[in-house]
């Protein structure tokens, strides 16, 4: 669920370790790589192109951070879901599920590994529960608006593996409130 490699762009701006990122879908994949080469970052990001419910056959590593921004919404019945299949595979459990995301990080994390998902406020008990089912216990909540007169609609969490039980919630971000991208990635 690496995306077009954003997140791993950003955490090479933190950190120098080696970061593999799994994108299912060629398209996006191919955004992904550019980046990587564009941002000269070859030697610190590895992409795959796969299905990440395949990666137990694919990659034989333990990780101490795994990151997620999976597709936020349930495909049921009733879904009302985009045409584009790059769209729909980006937004619906089409191709991989919340439980599988909680799966494979608790197999892939180290003891005391943390796992990070972005994800919708309203999915945020089967978060908890999937947590705890997979032993990766919720220890930070983020919650984040888009618009200060709305209620929370995302939120982050940390899990931590195989930890103690208990959950901070640090003040609510209201996104208005940050820099504005333009001021981020103006040119000096």
């Amino acid at each position: 669920c690496t995306g077009n490699c954003a997140i791993p762009l950003i955490l090479t701006t933190k950190a120098t370790c080696q970061i593999d990122a799994i994108e299912i879908q060629k398209k996006v994949f191919d955004l992904a790589q550019k980046s990587i080469e564009i941002n000269n970052l070859e030697n610190y990001i590895h992409v795959y192109n796969f299905d990440a419910k395949d990666i137990f056959d694919k990659i034989d590593a333990k990780y101490d951070i795994i990151t997620c921004n999976p597709p936020y919404y349930k495909l049921e019945e009733h879904s009302l879901i985009n045409k584009e299949e790059l769209l729909n595979i980006a937004r619906h459990e089409v191709k991989i599920k919340l439980e599988d995301i909680f799966k494979i990080a608790s197999h892939y994390l180290n003891d005391k590994g943390r796992l990070y998902i972005v994800h919708r406020v309203a999915r945020l008990d089967e978060l908890i529960i999937l947590g705890n089912k997979y032993k990766l216990n919720i220890k930070e909540i983020q919650l984040i608006k888009t618009k200060s007169t709305n209620e929370p609609s995302i939120v982050i969490i940390k899990a931590l593996k195989n930890s103690k039980t208990g959950v901070k919630i640090p003040n609510i971000i209201n996104i208005e409130n940050l820099v504005s991208y333009k001021n981020v990635f103006k040119e000096n």
